[in-house]
């Protein structure tokens, strides 16, 4: 292992702002600690920053944050993320200024941020002297910027596709988009061949970026999102239902409809004498009212919270529901809390899963999967995980924990990095 290896990650949205990106770094800046490498991460300012204290608890001192929206003289205090209140949906103004930039920009309209950085971009490689340049997307607009940089401070470039691109309904030139499919394609193979070290999140964008582009093939790389060892070694305390009630729970982001079938379904099933709280953790959906008037004092909101507290709130459930909203089980998105969920031991029920997950589901018998249910359907769900049905066998829960820790991927990742920096062709 170097102990002399410097990693620039440029990462939009990065701890302590709350979301899944953010949360995969997290974990993985914490424990490439571990395997000698610093991290310089620069990134966007979104009304949180983490004090000097607070990295070095939550992440260590080999880690520095660094926001560009900001003279590096002048970063923004700590403070914490603004939360939304339940129910709260943007402005439809606002709505609709990100409808009409999905429909100009490509790939999107991050690239003319980025792009204007360059000179605070250059400055903080200045101060990191960086071995290796690393770019996570979405968003996808800091490619050009991030592959400029590397060129000009002349060190290797890794791209990072969180998730699928050309391939996904949410990100790709689909529906009015697709007038402009050429320059959708063009993007795409700078991304995916002018990198060092292509590292895919999505296997199923493994595939057909294999497919695709033969020419680097050698150097693509599928590293899924994963859970946190302290789910299994007591580091993270269950937070259970306050009134001793067994909870059903979802933890993530949710859609409104969705949300308030599950809890039409679990009144049913207190009304025939089960004593139930559906618990939500996550941005709340905009049904909040009308789930707590279904559910009363059974129906509990949490909102936004760390990623070390949801945990706690998935380890104190009673059953955990992924149920994938309407407008995103056509997409390639792999579902990060199914790892977490499978990882806990509870019974777990998918409803609506995505292209990804159904393939990774295939990995997981047990669970309970059910697709455009009814009422009915979902209250038959509830009972039999509330019976004990819906744990994934011994043997795939085993398998899932051995390669899907976070250690177990800052291993992997260390390896691919420090043959990058080395400019070796990635191990396997």
């Amino acid at each position: 292992m170097n102990t002399n290896r410097t990693l620039m990650l440029i990462c939009p949205i990065f701890f302590p702002t709350r979301s899944v990106g953010g949360v995969r770094w997290t974990a993985l800046c914490r424990l490439l600690g571990d395997r000698g490498w610093r991290i310089t991460v620069v990134s966007r300012f979104y009304g949180a920053a983490a004090s000097r204290d607070e990295i070095d608890r939550v992440l260590g001192p080999h880690v520095d944050i660094r926001y560009v929206d900001h003279p590096a003289d002048a970063q923004p205090e700590p403070q914490e993320a603004p939360q939304r209140a339940p129910g709260d949906t943007p402005p439809t103004r606002s709505r609709l200024k990100k409808t009409v930039r999905r429909l100009l920009f490509v790939p999107d309209s991050a690239g003319r941020f980025w792009n204007a950085a360059h000179s605070r971009l250059i400055e903080e490689a200045g101060r990191a002297s960086p071995d290796v340049v690393l770019v996570t997307m979405p968003p996808w607009g800091t490619l050009h910027a991030a592959r400029r940089l590397s060129r000009e401070i002349d060190v290797p470039f890794v791209t990072e596709y969180r998730d699928s691109f050309m391939i996904d309904t949410r990100y790709g030139p689909h529906g009015l988009r697709a007038l402009r499919a050429g320059a959708f394609r063009q993007f795409d193979r700078v991304g995916q061949t002018s990198a060092d070290l292509v590292i895919h999140q999505i296997p199923t964008e493994h595939r057909w970026s294999r497919l695709t582009y033969p020419e680097p093939r050698d150097r693509m790389r599928v590293l899924t999102n994963g859970f946190p060892a302290t789910m299994l070694e007591g580091g993270i305390a269950p937070i259970r239902d306050e009134h001793g009630r067994r909870s059903i729970r979802c933890v993530g982001a949710m859609g409104g409809s969705e949300m308030l079938q599950l809890a039409r379904a679990t009144r049913r099933l207190v009304d025939e004498g089960q004593d139930l709280a559906l618990t939500l953790v996550g941005p709340p959906p905009e049904t909040a009212d009308e789930i707590s008037s279904v559910l009363g004092d059974r129906a509990e909101i949490v909102g936004r919270v760390r990623h070390e507290t949801a945990i706690g709130y998935v380890l104190g459930a009673d059953v955990l529901v992924n149920y994938i909203a309407s407008h995103r089980r056509s997409s390639f998105l792999l579902s990060t809390k199914m790892f977490e969920y499978v990882a806990s031991g509870k019974p777990v029920i998918e409803i609506n899963p995505s292209r990804s997950d159904r393939y990774f589901l295939c990995s997981l018998p047990g669970v309970l999967v059910a697709s455009d249910p009814s009422d009915d359907d979902v209250a038959a769900l509830l009972r039999r995980a509330l019976a004990g049905e819906g744990r994934p066998t011994e043997e795939a829960r085993d398998r899932l924990i051995r390669e899907h820790v976070w250690h177990a991927k800052a291993a992997q990742i260390s390896g691919w990095l420090e043959d990058v920096a080395d400019r070796r062709e990635p191990r396997p």
